[in-house]
């Protein structure tokens, strides 16, 4: 039997003997909590958001997007539509999905506008994490509202505050609250909304700046002061960084926080020799170790994205294999397709046309 390393190399030859007859039109974009072996076949690595747009800017008109469906939903919405060079979407695994995103949907999401529309008397803009569904998207667009990133919430939120426009943050309770933190807002006039519709606070709702859906990503609700204290017990002067995803008093208690791609700039810049625990997804934290070999960079916990780990290069071959039987006879299926329908797509567009707008950044 064949070790795991042999049978990667395999796969790998055949995936990029397939690529190269596919040429220019296939791209592999890679999110940065890919396994290695996923990493090594791709064209670039990323967050999200900065797949979703390089990807639309190649002249691929396949895209088989190595993350969760979020994310290619995103690449969805901002691919090439139209008869000309249009672009098509494929994720190599259906149901990767995200169990944060699957905290709220389209239903549950008008109906609290609605709700705390009527509440406070007045319009409520919703601010959607990229980590969403088209759906939410669409509707954060309907709303006259904006998609944010974990690197631009804080711009984002802080543009509707400063025009005394309440804010519905979703689906991340976690990044609302550091954000909130970051923006000085007062703790009265930050809200919880849990799952029952129940608003929950110190203050008075109706004068209310930010109301915060109780979603959270359970990769980054793993770390705690617990694991601070030990890495910096057992590293003296050692420099912590974490996802703001994480719990306030985590974030609080590090040294910096900051996106993937944040953290991901931070460790390549920081001097040799300096020492670092990072508080995000493990593949993320060991490619970083293995990438900058002239720091040390240990992972503040292990904990892995298991729905990212549902990627693998199996899945990727199966779509690039399916990309030539289509090519070849057009009724064969593509693996696996993934459309957005184009009033979702519009209006998602519009939400993340919004961000670029207040943000001036395109990625």
């Amino acid at each position: 039997m064949n070790s795991p390393d042999t049978q990667n190399m395999e796969l790998i030859h055949k995936i990029q003997n397939i690529k190269q007859q596919l040429g220019t039109s296939v791209v592999i974009p890679a999110h940065h909590y890919m396994p290695p072996e996923v990493v090594a076949i791709s064209d670039f690595i990323g967050d999200s958001y900065k797949l979703a747009v390089l990807a639309s800017k190649t002249d691929a008109e396949y895209i088989i997007l190595c993350g969760v469906r979020f994310m290619a939903e995103s690449a969805a919405i901002l691919a090439r539509a139209g008869t000309e060079h249009p672009q098509t979407v494929l994720t190599p695994d259906p149901v990767s999905g995200c169990p944060m995103a699957d905290m709220i949907d389209a239903i549950q999401f008008k109906l609290l506008i609605t709700m705390l529309q009527k509440k406070l008397q007045k319009a409520i803009i919703p601010v959607t994490y990229m980590n969403s569904y088209a759906d939410v998207k669409a509707l954060t667009g309907e709303y006259n509202g904006s998609i944010c990133t974990s690197s631009n919430a804080e711009a984002i939120v802080r543009h509707f505050i400063e025009q005394d426009k309440p804010v519905f943050f979703t689906p991340d309770r976690n990044l609302g609250l550091n954000t909130a933190h970051k923006l000085g807002i007062p703790d009265r006039k930050v809200f919880i909304i849990d799952k029952t519709g129940t608003i929950q606070g110190e203050g008075n709702p109706t004068e209310g700046l930010l109301f915060i859906w109780d979603g959270f990503c359970h990769v980054h609700k793993n770390f705690t002061l617990h694991d601070i204290k030990r890495v910096r017990e057992q590293y003296p002067g050692i420099q912590i960084i974490v996802h703001p995803e994480c719990d306030p008093e985590v974030v609080q208690a590090a040294d910096a926080s900051g996106s993937t791609e944040g953290m991901y700039a931070k460790l390549k810049n920081a001097p040799g020799g300096s020492v670092w625990a990072v508080g995000t997804e493990i593949n993320f934290v060991k490619r970083a170790a293995t990438e900058f070999t002239d720091k040390t960079i240990i992972p503040l916990k292990e904990s892995l994205c298991f729905n990212m780990a549902r990627i693998n290069l199996e899945k990727v071959l199966a779509s690039l294999e399916s990309i030539l039987n289509h090519k070849a006879v057009p009724d064969n299926p593509l693996k696996f397709k993934l459309s957005v329908d184009a009033s979702v797509k519009s209006l998602a567009e519009k939400a993340l046309r919004t961000m670029i707008d207040l943000t001036g950044k395109s990625q």
